[in-house]
């Protein structure tokens, strides 16, 4: 009777060694595809509540608003202030995370159209509906959103700097038309450095004058396109992608995500 040969020790520590090896070629591989897929979902989330921003203010609600001339900041319901639109603050301050947005509500008082002297939004918010961010004497603002892009990603600059973007997006509704108009202000194009005291602007009550010196800024800006790259240590090889605002944005439509594979379409460098 022969003896049965079993697997010498050599043989069993060269099956373990492989078995080894491609147990972890594919945890990194699954770990990468995992990396990739949250960056990209942070990308969408990001695209998705820019989305939102022109939305609400398409479909703006008045949810009992202080008045732009209450008394001592009371409450005056719907009868004597409207939301015009919503004004985007990102990367106010060093101290804010690359990856956090502000959204607040562009506030003014209610006007009849037969009452409105301009054509120009700007100057209709300027003059007619005195429109503010947070009305006089108010220790914070009316309605603050606070949005941060999951995955901890950040928003940076087009260059490969990697430097963080700061950027003032300006989204209003025409008390006339109901059309949508856009202006930006960024750190790309160098303008938005201390400006109008940026960095505490927007710590309490923005005073009326302030934000009418926001508006003269921001004059002409309605034909910029605005990019916002997103970073991430999550993203691997992957290059950043772009999320931008088209010129003359009026619906949700003008938001655009770079396609991962189309270098031509991703300014982001």
């Amino acid at each position: 009777m022969k003896n049965r040969r079993g697997f010498t020790l050599i043989e069993v520590s060269l099956f373990l060694a492989l078995s080894g090896f491609l147990m972890m070629g594919l945890i990194a591989g699954s770990n990468i595809s995992i990396s990739r897929q949250r960056y990209n979902d942070a990308v969408n989330s990001f695209s998705e509540f820019l989305r939102t921003v022109y939305s609400d203010v398409l479909n703006v609600s008045n949810d009992k608003i202080p008045s732009s001339d209450g008394v001592n900041g009371e409450d005056a319901g719907r009868t004597q202030t409207a939301v015009y639109g919503k004004f985007v603050v990102i990367g106010d301050s060093d101290n804010t995370p690359a990856g956090t947005v502000y959204v607040y509500d562009v506030i003014g008082d209610i006007k009849r159209t037969a009452d409105i002297e301009h054509t120009s939004i700007l100057d209709i918010l300027r003059e007619d509906v005195h429109a503010n961010i947070a009305p006089e004497g108010s220790s914070e603002p009316y309605r603050k959103t606070t949005f941060t892009i999951p995955w901890e990603a950040e928003i940076q600059e087009t260059s490969a700097s990697g430097e963080k973007l700061k950027a003032l997006i300006l989204i209003v509704r025409s008390p006339l038309s109901g059309t949508i108009h856009t202006y930006s202000l960024d750190s790309n194009s160098g303008t938005i450095t201390n400006l109008l005291g940026y960095e505490d602007a927007l710590e309490g009550s923005m005073a009326r004058s302030k934000f009418s010196d926001l508006l003269n800024q921001v004059a002409g800006t309605e034909s910029r396109e605005v990019h916002m790259c997103i970073d991430s240590a999550d993203r691997h090889s992957l290059a950043r992608r772009d999320v931008k605002i088209l010129p003359f944005a009026s619906n949700s439509s003008a938001v655009k995500l770079s396609e991962q594979d189309n270098t031509e379409d991703n300014k982001c460098e």
